[in-house]
């Protein structure tokens, strides 16, 4: 019978292979990164095209950020009655659409300065994410050394605002010929995979393609007193109407809905004589709890100019002069100064044509 001490170093040996099989924790099943499900879908029928709105997701349902290009699948075909999924993703037909790249959490530049973000492999962002950030710009420059931002391993429950990528660059407009699917409810549906090839569903909605409504023509502005007065043809039951500045570096500016009409004309008063702007009209038809929307009508270029003669008060006429150092003819009921908004109010004092300010 051997000692039992030859029995110690087996002893040790087995005891280090045990626990060199130990592990921390619970094991985690491996993420699935499932792009979340699009929740602002939205569809519109425009003269003869669908135009589709919606933002890409930016995070997976484990809330991990989407990296890569997802696979956007977009598909519009006729509802069957009744409803069947199966059936109408067979019968639907898939959309072409460009290759998105979804901006990663914290790659995006500071917007408004001059520090930049940029990825630093293998470490972790405040949000959990593998990349954490080095903030870089004239500090750089200068050779000073930037600053690592440190993680945390535990993900916070609020994202900071400042490693999301503005919405605006996830925004999406599609736009499908509509012809095919004239009269008939159509269901527009969209979902998004992720780099495995999983998605959370399908995100949808149903719309009654129409007739097209046909666009306003013939658009002229005329100068109105107090106003830029528009007028057009068309037999649509109401309209939507649009204005912007004429920039003199030539840029556009943004188009701004100024006001609705229920017939063919509108008065525009919130212009400014020598002051050229473009205008472009829109038929609009409500169709149940949606808008037919027709495409715009042609865009016209028009500069407001004062034609009309200043007016008095009381019936009497006469020259004047007024503070501001312009003269005119008074007659009528009342004198506006030279430009549609900010008027000036001017009335007959005592009747023998002399005019003095009333309100400003």
């Amino acid at each position: 019978m051997r000692p039992a001490f030859f029995l110690l170093p087996a002893l040790v040996a087995s005891a280090v292979v045990l626990a060199g099989c130990g592990y921390a924790g619970e094991p985690k099943a491996p993420a699935l990164r499932r792009p979340v499900r699009v929740t602002d879908l939205a569809a519109v029928e425009r003269g003869a095209k669908i135009v589709v709105t919606f933002t890409l997701p930016q995070e997976t349902t484990e809330g991990l950020p989407i990296s890569g290009s997802p696979d956007v699948e977009l598909r519009v075909g006729a509802m069957p009655a009744p409803w069947n999924q199966d059936a109408w993703l067979a019968g639907s037909d898939r959309v072409p659409m460009p290759v998105w790249q979804v901006p990663l959490p914290g790659a995006m530049a500071a917007s408004g300065s001059a520090v930049r973000r940029v990825r630093v492999p293998g470490a972790r962002s405040a949000s959990g994410a593998i990349g954490a950030m080095v903030a870089s710009g004239a500090g750089g420059a200068s050779g000073k050394k930037s600053k690592l931002s440190l993680a945390r391993k535990a993900k916070p429950a609020v994202k900071p605002a400042a490693l999301l990528p503005p919405k605006a660059l996830l925004f999406r407009t599609v736009e499908i010929d509509a012809a095919k699917y004239f009269d008939k409810p159509t269901v527009i549906g969209l979902r998004v995979r992720g780099p495995q090839g999983r998605d959370d569903g399908w995100s949808m909605v149903t719309l009654d393609v129409l007739q097209p409504l046909p666009a306003p023509r013939n658009l002229r502005p005329v100068d109105a007193p107090n106003a830029v007065h528009l007028e057009w043809s068309s037999d649509a039951p109401a309209f939507r109407i649009f204005r912007r500045p004429v920039a003199a570096n030539g840029t556009d500016a943004e188009w701004v809905r100024i006001g609705d009409s229920t017939k063919a004309s509108f008065d525009d008063t919130a212009v400014e004589y020598g002051k050229a702007v473009q205008y472009y009209v829109q038929a609009v038809r409500q169709v149940g709890e949606r808008w037919l929307e027709s495409d715009p009508s042609e865009t016209i270029t028009f500069t407001p100019t004062d034609r009309f003669p200043p007016r008095g008060t009381n019936g009497i006429g006469g020259h004047f002069r007024d503070p501001d150092g312009g003269t005119g003819m008074g007659s009528g009921n009342g004198r506006r100064s030279r430009g549609i908004s900010g008027l000036s109010q001017w009335g007959e004092g005592c009747g023998c044509g002399h005019v003095e300010r009333l309100q400003r």
